[in-house]
């Protein structure tokens, strides 16, 4: 008899394609070592291959009719399909499978996971699954199978499914949740006396259950519709997710989704809410087996979410459920920090998300839920990335309501940064989505300053984190994050200690920055090379791109006003990690620009703020890019075209604190090229404002003359400066030749508005446009004469 099933088996199996039985040298029949050598050869050969697709067809005919054999063995089924997977997609495996009975169909689904080539065929398929699984003749292992193909599909390609194709799938769903075994499989049958009684099923604390199976529910052995039970659990949310797609097939809001509340009827939804329910009844108990804790919390955070769902597509849930998650909440807040582990915290994020998706149905307010979440746990939770993942997830995934609805990312700022300051590499794209959430007029200087301190923040956190440390253990610690004894000893030092508080802060409002901020950074500036700080460092400057980004996009004058004299102080006050202080310069000037442009009034309303830090010309030496544009700046825009505030005595002022700048570049000993370049731009600026003041005409050609023959009878130190010495030397005499002439000179450095838009260039009447004309018939003059 056996020798009659190999030789049939045999028979049906053979290969016709020469080229793969010659590459392998085999002879021409499947057994398990002939499928492992035919495996081996398609892994080593490029299966796209033109000529590969040919030679292969036979072999997967042969391979799709082996698996449909009745004797062929789980080990050979397996490998079988194994080699299908690599081949697919391919027309030929869509060929064969087209004639195929559901039965047929059944035992290459794992093949047509991978079978994607033809969609129309694929539809095909899945109607033929969709139809048959709801039929009195398909068994329960085929529903499991079946269930899992679709589940899959839905995945990969959610336009081939309908919402009528999901309600049938989901019509099953009552009788998958409640009607499952609750006794347990026998092992085998040849183990066990004919006498012998299946056990019941338990709850995990070992009480015998008296419920419905769950997939918290303990059998010694699962029965086929145990399995299809814990299966089903599984799988209910990506079903019920697929419908709230748009045409797209991207995954929109629930609470916005109009199908959701089609697809589950009363049925459903009541089998689906008992059924998480009793997850949440049975997550009370403790377990006997520690390993089980893990599994507990997984199956909860489950449960709520599609509590959640539910309550989405039927707001008259809402009151019935809230009790339930209220509950959850309730024994979570009763361990205090001490739950910052990674179930825990997912648990909690779930329950959060559950209140922010339905707190307009919810009578009373969560207030303590946010500050246990946000205040309490938050600093515990940023120290393992794992925990922080799921609070990222958290507030990216519900990031319009807590901007919009509530005020929680505003006042907990200072907290959820520590995530990024604790992980910037990690979390840093994260973050650029987050921060204009963190916005607003009460916090954006607070925000600023967080954000150019960041790096400081990392080094307040390691050492706050190393404190909880004592005895012998310490100083393993302290080697794990490259520290010393000594930031040890300056973390407990008492001056600093308020210092250090105010960085690990919860909340914000209580200040934007300190007086000895500059004594602070020089406290731990050991620790600049620092990899963590490094890493931070590096991610602040995208941050700080966003930041001002949606500033400049939202704020007034007045919020202008308030951030200006902030980017002067804190330019000259950075943490002085390698590279991290020029870049930050490099970034506000590049912005003060782009501030004044939009709201010019602030050169008016911060005039003495302004000329504080230029008459003081050593901090060109520590920010010389933000120094030289800030006068650029003054020259462009302190003008009633761009401000009616700008009045003459103002323009006076400005000029007569610029006046002196370029007496001490000429006189400095140190030269470089930015102080030309500053130079340069200095005596343009004080022409500039010359011609807007006819009372300051005289005053700027004698101080042009005064440095210009300055320039020429100085010595040159270095060879390498006389090029740009000559530069500076023609432009003043340029401008000196302009304001000889003062019609002409108030045309030329102040010109219209209309030169933005490129008018300026055509009209006929401008004197852009005259110059030229007058420049041609020179040359035109000058041909004639030659």
């Amino acid at each position: 008899m056996a020798a009659m099933a190999s030789s049939k088996r045999s028979s049906v199996s053979s290969l016709s394609s020469e080229f793969i039985w010659k590459e392998i040298n085999i002879p021409k029949q499947l057994n398990k070592q002939v499928l492992r050598t035919l495996l081996k050869t398609i892994s080593d050969k490029d299966v796209k291959s033109s000529d590969f697709l040919e030679d292969v067809e036979p072999v997967i005919s042969s391979l799709i009719v082996f698996l449909w054999s009745e004797t062929t063995r789980p080990l050979e089924r397996h490998l079988a399909i194994t080699i299908l997977q690599k081949l697919a997609p391919h027309p030929s495996i869509s060929e064969v499978v087209s004639t195929a009975t559901v039965n047929q169909l059944i035992e290459v689904l794992p093949v047509l996971i991978a079978q994607t080539e033809d969609l129309e065929d694929y539809k095909r398929w899945l109607d033929k699954l969709i139809g048959y699984i709801n039929t009195k003749e398909v068994s329960l292992q085929d529903q499991r199978r079946i269930q899992t193909f679709l589940t899959c599909a839905i995945s990969m390609h959610p336009k081939l499914f309908h919402i009528e194709d999901i309600k049938t799938i989901l019509q099953q769903a009552p009788c998958w949740l409640k009607e499952a075994a609750i006794v347990s499989a026998r092992k085998t049958a040849s183990s066990l006396k004919k006498s012998a009684l299946p056990s019941a099923v338990t709850e995990l604390d070992g009480v015998p259950s008296s419920e419905f199976f769950t997939v918290l529910s303990y059998a010694h052995y699962n029965t086929i519709d145990q399995l299809l039970n814990i299966q089903t659990f599984s799988m209910l949310r990506t079903w019920l997710l697929s419908v709230c797609r748009d045409h797209q097939g991207a995954v929109i809001e629930k609470h916005s989704c109009p199908h959701l509340g089609e697809v589950l009827s009363v049925e459903i939804s009541g089998s689906i809410k008992d059924y998480c329910i009793r997850i949440v009844d049975q997550s009370d108990r403790n377990p006997q087996d520690p390993e089980n804790v893990d599994i507990q919390k997984a199956c909860l955070v489950e449960a709520v979410s599609l509590l959640d769902i539910l309550c989405q597509a039927d707001s008259s849930l809402v009151l019935s459920v809230v009790p339930t998650i209220r509950r959850i909440y309730d024994r979570l807040y009763a361990q205090g920090t001490t739950l910052v582990n990674l179930g825990n915290v997912s648990v909690l994020c779930s329950v959060v998300q559950f209140f922010l998706h339905h707190s307009s149905a919810i009578i009373h307010k969560l207030d303590d839920v946010y500050v246990f979440l946000f205040r309490d746990l938050l600093p515990h939770i940023c120290k393992d990335s794992f925990t922080a993942c799921e609070m990222v997830f958290l507030i990216e995934n519900n990031l319009s309501q807590l901007c919009y609805q509530t005020s929680i990312l505003e006042k907990f700022f200072p907290n959820i940064l520590k995530i990024l300051a604790w992980s910037p590499s990690l979390f840093q794209c994260h973050f650029i989505q987050i921060l204009p959430a963190f916005l607003s007029q009460q916090t954006c200087i607070e925000v600023f300053h967080t954000l150019l301190d960041l790096p400081c923040l990392t080094v307040a956190l390691i050492l706050n984190f190393l404190s909880d440390y004592k005895g012998e253990h310490i100083e393993a610690q302290i080697a794990k994050y490259s520290m010393t004894s000594k930031d040890i000893d300056l973390y407990a030092d008492p001056s600093f200690q308020p210092m250090f508080q105010f960085f690990l802060r919860t909340t914000s409002g209580v200040g934007d920055t300190f007086n000895r901020i500059g004594d602070f950074h020089d406290a731990l500036c050991r620790n600049t090379t620092h990899p963590q700080v490094l890493y931070c460092a590096e991610a602040v400057i995208p941050l700080l791109s966003c930041f001002f980004d949606t500033f400049l996009q939202f704020a007034d004058t007045s919020l202008v006003a308030s951030l200006l004299p902030v980017l002067i102080e804190r330019t000259l006050i950075l943490y002085p990690v390698e590279g991290y202080i020029e870049k930050v310069q490099r970034m506000m000037s590049e912005n003060v620009i782009k501030l004044i442009s939009l709201h010019p009034d602030v050169l008016v309303h911060l005039q003495e703020e302004i000329g504080e830090f230029y008459s003081h010309i050593k901090n060109f030496s520590y920010s010389s890019e933000f120094f030289i544009s800030l006068v650029w700046t003054i020259g462009e825009y302190v003008s009633q075209t761009y401000s009616g505030l700008c009045k003459p005595e103002i323009i006076t002022t400005y000029y007569e604190g610029l006046e002196y700048v370029p007496y001490e570049l000429v006189g400095s000993h140190e030269l470089s090229v930015s102080h030309f370049r500053l130079m340069n731009i200095t005596v343009t600026t004080l022409a500039k404002l010359g011609t807007r003041c006819q009372d300051l005409l005289p005053r700027v050609i004698l101080c042009l003359s005064k440095v210009r023959k300055q320039l020429l009878l100085s010595k040159e130190e270095e060879e390498k400066y006389h090029k740009i010495r000559g530069i500076v030397v023609e432009r003043i005499s340029e401008l000196l030749a302009i304001l000889q002439i003062p019609n002409a000179a108030s045309v030329v450095l102040n010109p219209s508005k209309d030169l933005e838009s490129g008018r300026w260039h055509q009209d006929v009447t401008s004197l852009p446009f005259a110059l030229r004309t007058a420049c041609l018939m020179l040359e035109t003059y000058k041909d004639l004469k030659i």
